[in-house]
């Protein structure tokens, strides 16, 4: 579905004008992000903007966890009130972001191919996903930027599969993790207009 992507360095103030009537309008994106090199210091600065596209009924996700902290991962989540975290692996670093996560249903976008060749985890092998999915966590497999790093979603699945990371009962409960998010994602759209 299509969605609203901000950059973490974007000067939010100047473009506040044209990004609320964006989500005022509220017939075409479903959910705002926020993406590029993670400063998450700036998070307060897009409160406004997702309090109101909260309003709309949009869905709130913001890139972060891949390479900042567990601490940078709860500091935007607690500030922007995330439905869903992209990439989001150094969630794993405390235990206790992980219960909090999965008490409050917060959802990780996982980007294995991506993390791997970003130099953030070594291999399939090692990449937390597993530990994510078996800790309680509602994970997905994404494939980020295709373009970038020549990996569709099936591939993801299958290099997971074949590395041991995850077996094929563990892959179908993600996988039904991610069409329940898009039926959801369906049904809003179809409120809307």
């Amino acid at each position: 579905m299509p969605e609203l992507s901000l950059k973490w360095n974007c000067n939010i103030v100047k473009e506040m004008e044209w990004i609320d009537k964006i989500i005022n309008c509220n017939d075409w994106f479903h959910s705002i992000d926020i993406c590029g090199k993670e400063q998450v210091k700036n998070a307060k600065n897009f409160k406004g903007v997702f309090e109101n596209a909260k309003s709309k009924g949009f869905k709130l996700r913001a890139h972060v966890g891949e390479f900042g902290t567990c601490l940078d991962i709860m500091h935007v989540i607690e500030t922007l009130k995330l439905d869903e975290v992209n990439h989001g692996i150094s969630i794993c670093d405390d235990i206790g972001a992980i219960k909090f996560c999965v008490d409050n249903k917060i959802r990780f976008n996982v980007c294995p191919s991506s993390n791997i060749m970003m130099g953030r985890v070594t291999s399939y092998t090692t990449h937390p996903i597993r530990r994510m999915f078996h800790e309680g966590l509602i994970v997905t497999i994404n494939s980020d930027d295709c373009l970038v790093f020549n990996r569709s979603v099936s591939d993801e699945y299958v290099n997971l599969f074949r590395s041991g990371t995850l077996n094929a009962h563990e892959l179908e409960i993600i996988r039904n993790y991610s069409l329940e998010n898009y039926l959801q994602s369906l049904n809003r759209g179809m409120r809307s207009n």
